[in-house]
């Protein structure tokens, strides 16, 4: 996201911010209108609020003369479009270990041998899953970081490409290393 925001002039990253905050308040209207639904009780206070921002974004957008219309992010066609697209998996196992899958949570778990449940340790660290969402976290980190210089138009760090492209290599090599033979 942080990269196509860089990628483009003033007036389009505004359009996109104000289309990603317009989705954002339609968004958070639906959940309380089904917190509402579901005995929640009365939400026109907050829906007032929703309403009173939502007016508030389309004012900017009108003053700055720039479009409303909803972003809604599709991160395996921004990874693609911006030559990330290898590493939308490490995202998507990234997202689920944050965000606490089923799955993600089970393997932060194990069973001791006395039936206590051990919180890390041996399931935490499957060597399967941690390298690949720690070379995300910083390759993502590095691009964000680039892609935040270009938007503010800051010198990049002379380091920035250097760590860049060594992680970049040690998340290709460990790719390459998980390749099943032809």
């Amino acid at each position: 996201m942080l990269a196509e925001l860089a990628s483009v002039d003033e007036d389009r990253r505004m359009e996109l911010v104000v289309g990603w905050t317009m989705d954002g308040i339609a968004d958070m209207r639906g959940v309380v209108l089904e917190a509402q639904s579901r005995g929640g009780g009365d939400a026109s206070e907050e829906l007032e609020g929703l309403g009173a921002r939502r007016a508030s974004v389309e004012r900017f957008a009108a003053e700055k003369g720039v479009g409303t219309r909803r972003w809604k992010l599709d991160e395996k066609k921004l990874a693609d479009e911006h030559g990330r697209g290898d590493e939308y998996i490490a995202f998507r196992l990234t997202h689920h270990f944050v965000h606490g899958s089923t799955m993600a949570v089970s393997q932060r778990y194990s069973k001791g041998d006395d039936d206590t449940v051990l919180v890390g340790g041996h399931a935490a660290a499957l060597e399967v899953w941690a390298p690949d969402a720690g070379l995300f976290g910083a390759i993502s980190l590095l691009h964000a970081c680039r892609a935040v210089c270009r938007t503010f138009e800051w010198p990049e760090p002379p380091e920035l490409a250097g760590l860049l492209a060594r992680t970049e290599q040690l998340a290709t090599e460990r790719r390459s290393a998980q390749r099943l033979p032809d």
